[in-house]
């Protein structure tokens, strides 16, 4: 029976390092975990465990009226507002502990496989906590009919103009619990509001034509806990399911862009070890990273009842 645990990262030096191994975890991409979680937190390398960043913030987008070079003069000298924050690198990762009389063909790739998957969905929960403790949030009544109810797509459109209200710049990305996406289906289909029946049907990239923003993902993904007071297994939603949050966010980032997130990581990605001890064989994953807010003020959520 295979077992994981936490890797020690002082325990592994050069000699249990793998290279074809490493290659391999490279390649593996994991789509679903890392589509979600580039969404809300791009990925930026950084060249070293110690960093610098800029916190996008107020400031960031005042406007000059003095900008004109007179005659023999200088342009005006203008400093970047953004705030400065040094930070350092988390170690993370897992050991898979296999016996010897386990061992079958390609186990090296599918422990890879198994454990960087893993890691992932672990780095998606972070990230989707930090979203939900960073928005700024409002509720809101999605249905047909009753008191304090209100239009879905209505509610969308100020999300998105709320993001610009607090930090100068419109959301241009839209997370939908799968809930609250099927809250906005049920409620606009049985409207008798005109239109609104017919735009109930329209698809996540739809939506996001209309709202005017790049991306709208409806988030499905799950993970499973146990519970350290009984021991019981308990399965959840990564983005919370009656939530919809708008931020900002880009492809191609770097440590200074205005995106409301970043997962920072060392350039060399994933690391896999390998060292035999006795009757096992321990296959570890490893790798550097750290989650930031680094858009001041730029989330905002949205959570969803129909009752």
């Amino acid at each position: 029976m295979s077992k994981i645990i936490l890797a020690n990262s002082d325990a592994y030096n050069s000699s249990a390092f793998s290279q074809e191994l490493t290659g391999y975890a490279a390649g593996y991409k994991a789509p679903d975990v890392t589509e979600a979680l580039d969404f809300i937190a791009p990925p930026v390398p950084v060249p070293s465990k110690r960093f610098e960043f800029t916190q996008f913030g107020e400031g960031d987008l005042v406007v000059d009226t003095d900008d004109e070079r007179a005659v023999y003069g200088n342009f005006k000298v203008v400093r970047s507002s953004g705030k400065l924050v040094t930070e350092r690198l988390v170690a993370r990762g897992l050991t898979l502990l296999l016996d010897q009389d386990e061992i079958s063909a390609n186990y090296e790739q599918r422990a890879v496989e198994r454990l960087k998957r893993r890691l992932l969905r672990n780095e998606l929960v972070r990230a989707a906590q930090m979203l939900a403790k960073a928005a700024t949030n409002s509720a809101k009544k999605w249905m047909a009919s009753g008191t304090g109810k209100s239009t879905p797509d209505g509610d969308l459109m100020d999300l998105v103009k709320s993001v610009a209200d607090a930090c100068g710049m419109h959301a241009n990305r839209i997370l939908c619990g799968e809930q609250a996406w099927a809250y906005r289906y049920a409620a606009m289909v049985a409207s008798e509001a005109p239109g609104e029946g017919a735009s109930a049907k329209l698809t996540p990239d739809q939506v996001a034509q209309f709202l005017g923003v790049e991306e709208f993902k409806v988030s499905k993904e799950r993970y499973e806990t146990t519970d350290s007071s009984d021991g019981s297994k308990k399965k959840a939603n990564a983005v919370s399911a009656n939530t919809v949050f708008a931020f900002n966010a880009s492809k191609g980032v770097d440590v200074d862009d205005p995106s409301t997130f970043k997962r920072f990581h060392l350039g060399d990605g994933f690391k896999v070890f390998v060292e035999d001890k006795g009757y096992m064989r321990a296959i570890t994953v490893s790798h550097y990273s750290l989650l930031a807010q680094t858009g001041v003020g730029a989330c905002k959520s949205i959570t969803v009842s129909n009752a």
